[in-house]
């Protein structure tokens, strides 16, 4: 019998948030492959499930320098130890000294893959490292690619596609029975899913007078600020806060629809995932991916990016209009064949193949 091939993913936690999300289903993705997995958590946070060996190392920032060294030299001695065919790197990489030791120490001759997870192109990515041909990059969405290669038309980039999976649960969600739409994402300090925006375009719809609630997924610092901001509108009955939740599916399922309001986005795995259960969406058309995803009152509605009215009219439309909304619910699945697992599977092992 053939060896198992090695992969080692690297990532900072497995906490709420969909890079973290990502990171899980890709565990599960390499998996079914028949790939051996080693999955390197930096932060020691974990929430997502994973297939594979887990290592953490629990570096934080009251580490002084002495104990990271020493957590870097174990880092460095386990991934050199454990021989790996390939390594994924999700990290953002901020830090040239830093990113210095990992390439000419940590990945000393090892195939590695580095992420762009983000339109924060340079939050990822920076000359040295472009230029850097022991590097291959993988983008998430042909956004990035395009905007990266505009910035650095030297790099050797490709894009590959999440791979999205909601799993199926028994148990059906049941605390909302009246209708209601969603949305989902980190609550964080960049607002980048901007819910203070979609809760004031949700209160200037005709969607409260007709008592269809707002439902929205998450958690993070700007919760507080949010929840004060429904009270002010007095929509305590109709916008509701759940939390972080790991399996959305029968939150999908049963909503009339999704929306995201982001600033910008990788990709934009929530529609993906939305789509996958047979809900509609709506998206502002922001940097980068929304437009990979959505096709115009084919499967959801793509609006001008950060128009507010025009956000509202679209949420409005989908309850007025229900021959479009059906249509719409009927082209979900079909519209996204590009993002099944199948698909997501033959690039990976292609990518490997040509890697060797």
């Amino acid at each position: 019998m053939d060896k198992k091939k090695k992969i080692a993913i690297v990532v900072y936690t497995l906490k709420s948030g969909g890079l973290e999300r990502v990171v899980s289903n890709q565990t599960f993705l390499f998996d079914a492959l028949g790939f051996e997995i080693d999955l390197f958590v930096l932060e020691n946070e974990i929430d997502f499930p994973f297939k594979g060996n887990l290592r953490c190392y629990d570096f934080n920032f009251s580490d002084g320098f002495l104990v990271k060294i020493k957590k870097y030299f174990k880092l460095n001695n386990d991934i050199q130890a454990g021989n790996f065919d390939f390594i994924l790197d999700h990290r953002y990489r901020l830090n040239d000294l830093i990113e210095s030791f990992w390439i000419n120490k940590i990945y000393k001759n090892q195939h590695v893959f580095y992420f762009i997870h983000s339109s924060d192109v340079s939050s990822y990515l920076n000359s040295r490292l472009a230029n850097n041909s022991k590097i291959k990059f993988i983008s998430v969405s042909k956004g990035i690619e395009n905007e990266v290669k505009r910035i650095y038309p030297k790099i050797e980039i490709q894009t590959i596609y999440n791979n999205v999976e909601v799993p199926k649960i028994e148990k059906e969600f049941k605390e909302i029975k009246e209708n209601y739409i969603m949305s989902a994402g980190r609550m964080d300090e960049s607002n980048v899913k901007q819910f203070d925006l979609l809760i004031d375009c949700y209160s200037k719809s005709i969607l409260p007078s007709q008592n269809i609630k707002l439902l929205i997924l998450g958690s993070g610092i700007r919760l507080k600020s949010l929840k004060e901001q429904v009270s002010k509108l007095n929509l305590q009955d109709l916008v509701i806060f759940k939390g972080f939740e790991i399996n959305l599916y029968s939150y999908y399922k049963h909503a009339k629809y999704f929306v995201l309001s982001s600033k910008f986005e990788g990709l934009g795995m929530v529609l993906i995932e939305s789509l996958l259960c047979k809900t509609p969406v709506i998206s502002f058309d922001c940097d980068f991916g929304p437009n990979e995803i959505i096709q115009d009152k084919m499967n959801g509605l793509l609006v001008e990016n950060q128009n507010t009215e025009k956000l509202i009219e679209a949420m409005n439309l989908f309850i007025e209009n229900e021959e479009l909304y059906t249509a719409c619910k009927s082209n979900t699945l079909i519209s996204i064949e590009q993002f099944s697992k199948e698909n997501i599977s033959k690039k990976w092992l292609s990518t490997f193949n040509d890697t060797h």
